[in-house]
């Protein structure tokens, strides 16, 4: 495939429900190839308008009442999110790379895939609309004006090309260094509600929550397209998107919940919460809890 990358304008940028259509090809998790050696350069990494780091705790009053659950990620994770398409060639050494920080509680790494490279030969059963809007939302932010794949971006603050280990490694390493995380978690209620628990926090302009689910281990025998033929193995697979609320920096509990799974859908391994400032600004706040522990 000659296309790497699409520009910007004019793409459409929904957000849908996950596809219902998942299971045909796929075990485990979906695994994407996308097209495309970088059109786009790494941009390096910038701490502006990053908040400084929170060491505030909730309310005593509110911590008496709430009960934490086990947090797949350390308080302060930074977040990795690749975007990646079954129907490139380009993709699967990018998957490998992602699969080499999910054990590490420090990063949550997620995989989005795209549907906008559909057209060559093979409909990537785990995209979805609403991923390829994110990654151009990104994209807007960071002033490109094309999308390509496989991209990483760090932090919410950089992108890298996700096939180069190295240099996924080195904008990791930067994310560490210029992210400023504010540390959110989600709790129970004595109802057993799951609430998610937002500590007071300097703000720069106010943060979008987005609420997603994902399963750890997709895996797709590729029958057309430029993979035909191949096993391919994708890891934190998203399958939902969407916005949870707005926060802007008060101490709150915000409700959350999930919508029903499509028909045929398995469900999935783990619930994360991703604080974008404005919507796909730096990434400031991050969280995951497994799906069991969401809905025991």
């Amino acid at each position: 495939m000659t296309a790497m990358a699409t520009s910007i304008a004019g793409a459409g940028a929904a957000w849908a429900q996950a596809p219902d259509n998942q299971e045909q090809g796929v075990s485990e998790t979906g695994a994407a190839t996308s097209p495309a050696e970088a059109l786009v350069a790494p941009s390096g990494a910038s701490a502006a308008g990053l908040p400084a780091q929170s060491d505030m705790t909730p309310t005593a009053a509110l911590t008496a009442s709430l009960t934490p659950i086990a947090a797949l990620t350390s308080a302060t994770p930074i977040v990795v999110e690749l975007f990646t398409s079954e129907g490139c060639t380009s993709c699967p050494p990018a998957d490998t790379n992602l699969g080499q920080y999910v054990r590490q509680r420090s990063v949550l790494p997620l995989s989005y895939h795209v549907d906008y490279w559909d057209y060559i030969g093979w409909r990537d059963r785990n995209a979805d609309p609403a991923f390829s809007a994110r990654q151009r939302g990104y994209d807007e932010a960071l002033g490109h004006a094309m999308v390509y794949t496989p991209q990483v971006i760090i932090a919410g603050s950089s992108d890298s090309l996700g096939t180069d280990p190295t240099a996924l490694a080195i904008a990791l390493a930067d994310g560490h260094h210029l992210a400023r995380m504010t540390p959110i978690r989600m709790v129970r209620d004595a109802s057993g509600n799951v609430l998610l628990d937002l500590p007071q926090a300097n703000l720069p302009s106010p943060v979008t929550l987005w609420l997603l689910t994902y399963r750890h281990k997709v895996e797709t025998m590729v029958e057309a397209g430029e993979n035909a033929g191949k096993d391919l193995v994708s890891y934190n697979v998203v399958r939902s998107l969407r916005k949870l609320g707005q926060w802007a920096g008060k101490a709150e509990t915000l409700p959350v919940t999930l919508g029903p799974r499509p028909a045929g859908e398995k469900a999935p391994d783990a619930v994360a919460v991703i604080a974008n400032l404005q919507e796909h600004g730096p990434v400031i706040a991050a969280t995951a809890i497994r799906y069991q522990d969401f809905a025991p």
